[in-house]
């Protein structure tokens, strides 16, 4: 992982680099709204079902007396203001955070594109006859858009790492038990995910890559020797290709395309069922 995560970053220069660093940033202080939002829903409950506990959070005391709050329902009413404007601000900032990062993103998408295209222009005419066109085209459309698209992933798996870290510590001072039961449900469920659908996705990413290329070529080939195709009536030849390195191409990416949304289900139910378990548990033990 710590080998492609440099071969990656070798990608970039020092500039980019920089501003991948200030949207990390941005995800950090992102991530601890995110907490804010949700560990503010525990005491909003219990100020609805025994507002008289409220008094044992120090946090709701500094609150109620910042505020000058004497009553239950004001401070319930104060609480409910607060959380309605946390989730405002969260969400604005959660939306802004998307869109600097896709614009920087497909900016340097675009960079790399032209870039690459630059590369191509300027390699001799020997190296444009040992190489076909549907690979270069192949590079051009699909495999610089799949390094975005790992980066823009990255990002996205980034934010929601941390959230994930902040709700553990979170948890850890509230429930130990619940909360380690949780983060063991987790490793549990990466050790399977490395073990399983990593080696499937490699294989059907490299395979799928192939396949893009010849339909690549297939069409370019078509495209410019269509008068000899007509004429020798070669139709049947092409389609027929076309169509079976196509099908291979999208066997591929529906197979890699499931597996990448199946593993978030998988973990959610692998972690809600461990949490009522541990829950029925408890009731049943009468703790």
């Amino acid at each position: 992982m710590v080998t492609t995560a440099k071969k990656l970053l070798s990608f970039f220069n020092p500039k980019q680099k920089l501003q991948f660093v200030g949207l990390w940033a941005m995800q950090f202080i992102g991530s601890i709204l995110e907490l804010l939002g949700v560990s503010m829903l525990l005491p909003f409950v219990e100020a609805l079902l025994s507002p008289e506990k409220l008094k044992e959070h120090q946090y709701i005391n500094w609150f109620s007396s910042f505020l000058g709050v004497e009553s239950d329902t004001q401070l319930i009413i104060a609480l409910l203001a607060l959380l309605i404007i946390i989730y405002i601000v969260k969400n604005c900032y959660m939306v802004l955070m998307l869109y600097v990062q896709y614009q920087i993103v497909w900016h340097n998408r675009l960079r790399m594109e032209a870039k690459v295209m630059d590369c191509f222009l300027h390699k001799s005419y020997i190296y444009h006859t040992q190489v076909q066109s549907g690979e270069i085209q192949r590079t051009l459309d699909s495999d610089i858009g799949r390094v975005f698209d790992v980066v823009n992933n990255v990002f996205l798996l980034t934010s929601d790492v941390l959230t994930c870290i902040f709700l553990v510590i979170y948890l850890v001072r509230t429930d130990v038990t619940m909360t380690m039961a949780v983060v063991a449900f987790l490793a549990l469920f990466i050790i399977l995910f490395i073990k399983v659908f990593k080696k499937r996705l490699y294989i059907y990413g490299e395979t799928q890559q192939k396949y893009a290329g010849l339909v690549n070529t297939y069409v370019i080939e078509t495209m410019r020797n269509i008068k000899e195709i007509k004429v020798y009536q070669k139709e049947p030849f092409f389609i027929r290709h076309y169509y079976q390195s196509r099908a291979i191409q999208s066997s591929m990416m529906k197979r890699g395309s499931f597996l990448q949304l199946t593993p978030k289900y998988l973990l959610e139910a692998m972690c809600v069922a461990g949490i009522l378990s541990l829950v029925l548990f408890r009731v049943a033990g009468g703790t």
